[in-house]
C-alpha cells in the first residue's frame, strides 16, 4: 500500500507549493529591488532640484565659490538643514571651502563629473549629488555637493521586506490548500478508474467508469478504459458462447461413443 506522502496527489501538491514558493521569492526580490530603485530615483531628483536652487545662491570670491549670504539663502539653508541635508562647497582642487547642515561626516572627494554617488560615512550610507560651479567666463570655480542619508530609504525597504516575509507564509499556505483541492478534484477520475479495475479483478466485467467530466487527458483516459472494458467483455462473451456451442456439438458424438463403449464392455 502506497504511503500518503508517496502518492501522485502528494507529489503534485509538493511541486505546486515549491513552484509557488519560488515564484513568491522572485516576486519579493523584484519588488524590493524595484521599490529601492524607485525611491533612489526620487532621492536623486530631490537632491538635483535642491542643487538647482542653491546654484543661484553662490557667488565667486577670489576665484573661489562662496555662499551669497542673503535672506533667501538663509531661509533655504534653514529648510535644507531641517530636512537633514548637508550642503558644502569645494574648490577646484577639492578643498572644503564652506558648508552647512550635515556635511561634516561626509568624506571629502573630488568628483570627476556631475552626477550622483553613494558614500559610506560613519556606518551610514550617504547619497551625494555633485554639480560644477563655473564663473562668468566659463572657468571651473569648484563644486557644489548636496548630500542626505539613505537611512529613511533603507528603513522603508526593510519594512517592506518584513511585511513580505510575514505575508508570504499565509499566501503559501493558501496556495497549497487551493492546489491540493484542485489536484484532488483533477485526480478524482483516477480513483474511480482504480476502483473499477479492482472490481474487474474480482470478475465483474460489467463495471464502467462512466466519466462525466471535461474531455481532457483524464477524460480521454477514462473513455479509453471504458472502451477497453467493452472489448474485453465482448471477447469474454464470445468465448463463453464458443465454449457453450462446442460443448453442445460434442455432446451427441460423446454420448454415442459412450454407448458403444458400454455395449462393447457388456459383450
Amino acid at each position: 500500500m502506497n504511503k500518503p506522502w508517496n502518492s501522485l496527489r502528494a507529489r503534485l501538491t509538493l511541486w505546486y507549493v515549491l513552484l509557488v514558493g519560488v515564484t513568491l521569492a522572485l516576486f519579493g526580490a523584484l519588488t524590493l529591488f524595484g521599490v529601492q530603485q524607485r525611491l533612489l530615483i526620487q532621492y536623486d531628483l530631490i537632491l538635483q532640484s535642491n542643487a538647482a536652487q542653491m546654484i543661484h545662491l553662490i557667488r565667486a570670491e577670489n576665484d573661489y565659490p562662496v555662499f551669497d549670504n542673503t535672506k533667501l539663502f538663509q531661509s533655504t539653508a534653514q529648510r535644507l538643514t531641517l530636512g537633514g541635508y548637508g550642503v558644502r562647497l569645494l574648490g577646484r582642487d577639492g578643498t572644503l571651502r564652506d558648508g552647512f547642515g550635515a556635511y561634516e561626516t561626509l568624506p571629502t572627494f573630488l568628483p570627476a563629473s556631475a552626477g550622483h554617488t553613494t558614500l559610506n560615512a560613519d556606518a551610514d550610507s550617504m547619497r551625494v549629488y555633485s554639480q560644477p560651479i563655473k564663473g562668468s567666463d566659463g572657468r571651473l570655480l569648484g563644486w557644489l555637493q548636496i548630500s542626505r542619508t539613505l537611512a529613511p530609504l533603507d528603513e522603508g525597504v526593510a519594512t517592506l521586506q518584513q511585511q513580505l516575509l510575514l505575508i508570504a507564509p499565509f499566501i503559501l499556505a493558501l496556495m497549497a490548500l487551493g492546489g491540493f483541492i484542485i489536484i484532488r478534484r483533477a485526480l478524482r477520475p483516477l480513483d474511480q478508474l482504480t476502483r473499477t479495475a479492482e472490481t474487474i479483478e474480482r470478475g465483474d466485467l460489467a463495471q464502467r467508469v462512466n466519466y462525466r467530466g471535461a474531455a481532457d487527458e483524464i477524460g480521454r483516459l477514462a473513455a479509453t478504459f471504458d472502451r477497453m472494458l467493452d472489448s474485453l467483455q465482448a471477447a469474454f462473451e464470445r468465448e463463453k458462447r464458443f465454449t457453450a456451442d462446442a460443448a453442445h456439438e460434442l455432446r451427441t458424438p460423446l454420448t454415442a461413443i459412450k454407448g458403444r463403449i458400454e455395449v462393447t464392455l457388456n459383450q
